[in-house]
């Protein structure tokens, strides 16, 4: 994904550099105690998950480092993101998603603006769900889902599930060496996708 990771990086990883990854202040609240603690890494999409030609990084999944003032003070979380591209004669198009675990639903919910902001943060790109999308509802307690035409057309999604944040964003066109734009991924495969994401994220709620 090297034509494409350092764009990527605008959009995710400041959002990833924004927490700390240490568990140690959730001491007290729901996540601490007897409850089995999850790699939240296996949670996240695969190569399999996507259409052919999708590669995903060779770092594969990883976890940032950072902190981010929520309400009272920083929350302490776990943060794992992971990259995947496509090649398209010369020139290539991206894609990531990160998850990121919150001591409580509250920081969850606080950092969940936050989050919106860092994947719809450009006011120049006008952001609809096409016809394609409209009619899927994740069962995320909240969430925003949009793709843009501009520049390099894409999607992006970002919901709360409990305790756990999710960002994903994909390039549904890309430019190839000789800067022509080509399709890259139909509404109906990022659909699929996003039905894999969700399914997961739901059931991990359920059980936490």
């Amino acid at each position: 994904m090297r034509a494409h990771k350092k764009g990527y990086l605008l959009l995710g990883t400041p959002f990833a550099l924004l927490f700390t990854l240490s568990l140690s202040a959730c001491a007290g609240s729901k996540m601490s105690g007897s409850m089995p603690q999850l790699q939240i890494e296996n949670l996240l999409l695969n190569e399999d998950d996507f259409p052919e030609g999708w590669i995903e990084s060779p770092e594969g999944p990883h976890a940032p480092l950072g902190k981010a003032p929520l309400g009272g003070g920083p929350a302490r979380i776990e943060a794992t993101i992971v990259f995947f591209h496509i090649p398209v004669d010369g020139g290539s198009g991206g894609a990531f998603e990160e998850i990121l675990r919150f001591c409580t639903e509250r920081d969850a919910a606080d950092a969940f603006v936050h989050t919106e902001s860092k994947y719809f943060y450009d006011d120049r790109e006008v952001s609809t769900i096409p016809p394609g999308l409209a009619h899927w509802r994740p069962t995320a307690a909240t969430w925003r889902l949009g793709c843009t035409t501009s520049d390099i057309p894409r999607c992006h999604f970002v919901a709360r599930y409990g305790e756990y944040l999710v960002g994903f964003s994909i390039d549904t066109s890309a430019y190839t060496s000789d800067l022509r734009l080509v399709e890259v991924t139909t509404i109906d495969q990022v659909l699929v996708l996003l039905k894999k994401i969700d399914r997961v994220m739901a059931t991990v709620a359920e059980e936490h």
